[in-house]
């Protein structure tokens, strides 16, 4: 069913649609009066439909019922991304649309290539947000994921800084998340490597919940060892590992550890998943329970079968 984007809500229970969108449900679908369609307020709200006609270049859509919108996720994610070469910016919002990402805030990197001007970069976020847009309106989004204008690496790390000291204040916490942040800094610009960064937001969280649960935190960098080869190193993970028996009320972050040079490395795809077992084999758990993160399972490969079927977890 067409989907249309508005701000704000219906005047007398019609909304009157104008510009490219009026001319698309016109000219381009060619609606006749009484064709449903959905449009949405920016807000998470889904209209139901009919469109009225056209009046003065305006399509008018007549409200027959209003829902929550059912494309929007729970959680509001915000992706940060270095600004990369030439045009795969497009597509990288395109897909964070589509995977439910709330906003996306383009930023210039220390190594970025692409270093557009004023001009320039206020030009490609317009094009980004009409991207975003004509997505949102693809996968049956309920709000238009805002665009940012693009920012500097500092304000990007500031901004992250900020949300992380919101939510230990807010919890009432005494982590002092910040100093960590600043040694995290610190790290990044002494050439900290790219598995050292991408395991530094389960470290804050994991920190973060251990305070809040009143548990202790253990890192996993001082329980599981890597060869220097990358590969995992079992024999010295469970000599890591002993500490671990008779401990209670433990939060450990998972998919990484160390290689014996103390470099963090991380494991590929499940690596929480193997965390998890590895620590419940050094506590001699009788039970090992791995809460999946998603509704269900597909039972094929949509890509080969159409509509595959759900198996709820």
């Amino acid at each position: 069913m067409p989907r249309f984007f508005v701000d704000g809500a219906p005047a007398q229970g019609v909304f009157s649609i104008t510009g490219e969108d009026a001319h698309h449900i016109a000219r381009v679908l060619r609606m006749q009066p009484g064709e449903a369609l959905t449009v949405c307020d920016g807000s998470g709200l889904d209209y139901a439909c009919v469109y009225a006609g056209n009046e003065d270049g305006a399509a008018l859509c007549r409200v027959v019922s209003s829902a929550p919108s059912r494309g929007e996720p729970s959680v509001e994610a915000t992706l940060f991304m270095a600004l990369p070469k030439g045009d795969k910016m497009d597509f990288i919002v395109q897909k964070a649309v589509e995977l439910g990402a709330a906003r996306v805030v383009p930023y210039t990197a220390q190594r970025s290539v692409s270093r557009p001007d004023a001009k320039a970069l206020a030009k490609k976020t317009a094009r980004w947000r009409k991207i975003a847009r004509e997505a949102a309106k693809q996968c049956g989004r309920g709000r238009v994921p805002d665009v940012a204008d693009g920012v500097s690496f500092d304000n990007t790390f500031d901004t992250i800084t900020q949300r992380y000291v919101e939510i230990e204040r807010e919890l009432g916490l005494s982590t002092d998340i910040a100093s960590e942040l600043r040694a995290i800094r610190r790290n990044l610009e002494n050439g900290a490597s790219e598995d050292y960064m991408a395991s530094r937001g389960e470290y804050l969280n994991a920190l973060l919940l251990a305070d809040f649960l009143g548990f202790e935190f253990m890192d996993a960098a001082e329980l599981i060892c890597f060869h220097s080869d990358g590969t995992y190193d079992d024999e010295t993970t469970q000599k890591w590992t002993q500490r671990l028996e008779g401990r209670k009320g433990l939060v450990i972050p998972g998919f990484y550890g160390r290689k014996r040079d103390g470099s963090i490395k991380t494991f590929s795809r499940g690596g929480s998943d193997i965390t998890g077992a590895i620590v419940a084999r050094a506590v001699h758990a009788d039970v090992y329970e791995n809460w999946t993160d998603v509704s269900g399972f597909l039972m094929a490969d949509p890509r080969i079968v159409k509509n595959p079927k759900v198996i709820r977890t």
